[in-house]
């Protein structure tokens, strides 16, 4: 009887043992997953496209580049390529936004996480941008890895992360994504009468503006929560969704903004043509104060950081921030990714700066600081100005 004891109670401990086992997997392979919506609207011919560019199991490295204008859907298309085909790597990162990486230090800070991504462990701090560069050749030269650079506007971060061929094992492949091929020095490399092209380094795909089907079933699930709209609605829907052409942030913005304000639908939805940016001032407008003043923060500030941490200090400034995250979060103006950051689309980035920007030609006078250099000026003139001046006693 003892003995079947003791092999019950092994049994459970073992049985528990396992369990652990099984949630850490699926925690940390949840983790490495980027978060997307549940319906993603027009990706499945987009991602067959890319198939075709990624030759999955060619055993050569291949740097593929997404291009198109701010807001057509590049960031979405490399998440889902990412979650689709990750599995099939021993070592796969995706890093957001490196525009915003220019400097050495914030460089450093992207070798480092890619490095830690990879190899799957914290390695030593890099001091230097060639010292990652040297780490990055030397680690993953015999691995087959998959990485994004999102956002690359600038040749010096893409040689900083993925500068060759050769630093890369056998079927690696880098996925960048741009709004400007310009900086790769691609000349004549535009593609023309095809989407998909391959040019010496490089095979480019470019984004192309949505169908109109799939543009008024994007605008409908966020305006309307359903795939078509409803019939009262449906020769105005389908007037707005061809003023705004076929970009996927503009659709979604609005959609859910008339959808966020209910009694407003029917007047709203009759607007003449507008700017991709004139339609995000609509959504920002319609923010109360209070909201406005958080989703400025995190244009400025909070993008890409926790959300517990941001949570923490908009509360000591007595704001309400879980309501307002909500609100923004269902006007799709953000979202929260999987690893609990606030993340924001680069184009309602900018756009939240500029608004900045024009409190005032001069930044000491704005609201907030975001660029070091900037900040560090404002704070040499502050104290120059605040310095004593010392009158000699007669």
């Amino acid at each position: 009887m003892n003995q079947v004891l003791h092999l019950y109670g092994y049994c459970c401990r073992e049985g528990a043992v396992i369990k652990h086992i099984v949630d850490e997997v699926l925690t940390r392979l949840k983790k490495r997953q980027r978060n997307l919506p549940d319906h993603l609207v027009g990706i499945h011919d987009q991602l067959e496209d890319m198939k075709s560019l990624l030759q999955e199991g060619s055993p050569d490295v291949r740097f593929i580049v997404i291009h198109g204008m701010g807001g057509i859907g590049k960031t979405t298309l490399a998440e889902a390529v990412f979650n689709q085909i990750s599995h099939q790597f021993s070592g796969h990162s995706f890093l957001p936004n490196v525009r915003e990486s220019s400097q050495d230090d914030k460089i450093k800070e992207l070798q480092w996480r890619l490095l830690s991504d990879i190899l799957k462990f914290q390695p030593a701090r890099i001091y230097d941008t060639n010292d990652g560069v040297n780490m990055i050749k030397e680690r993953f030269r015999h691995k087959k890895v998959l990485i994004v650079l999102d956002n690359v506007d600038d040749r010096n971060q893409l040689m900083k992360l993925a500068g060759k061929h050769n630093w890369f094992g056998p079927g690696s492949r880098i996925i960048i994504t741009t709004r400007d091929i310009q900086f790769l020095s691609i000349n004549n490399g535009r593609p023309r009468d095809s989407d998909c092209i391959q040019h010496e380094e490089f095979y480019i795909y470019k984004m192309k503006e949505m169908p109109f089907h799939h543009a008024l079933e994007l605008f409908s699930e966020h305006a309307f929560r359903r795939d078509t709209p409803p019939t009262d609605y449906a020769n105005i829907a389908t007037k707005i969704v061809k003023t705004m052409g076929g970009l996927p942030l503009a659709l979604k913005v609005i959609g859910s903004s008339l959808c966020y304000k209910n009694e407003a639908v029917s007047e709203d939805m009759k607007m003449p043509h507008r700017e991709v940016h004139d339609i995000l001032m609509m959504s920002y407008e319609m923010l109360e104060d209070e909201q406005k003043q958080i989703f400025l923060d995190i244009a400025c500030h909070m993008a890409g950081e926790k959300i517990e941490d941001a949570v923490l200090m908009w509360k000591s400034c007595e704001f309400f921030p879980n309501l307002t995250i909500d609100v923004l979060i269902n006007m799709s103006l953000i979202r929260v990714e999987c690893h609990e950051e606030l993340w924001m689309h680069d184009q309602l980035r900018d756009f939240g700066r500029e608004i900045v920007c024009r409190e005032s030609q001069f930044p000491g006078e704005c609201s907030r600081l975001w660029c070091p250099k900037s900040a560090m000026e404002v704070i040499r003139r502050k104290r120059s100005f605040e310095r004593p001046t010392f009158v000699q006693a007669s």
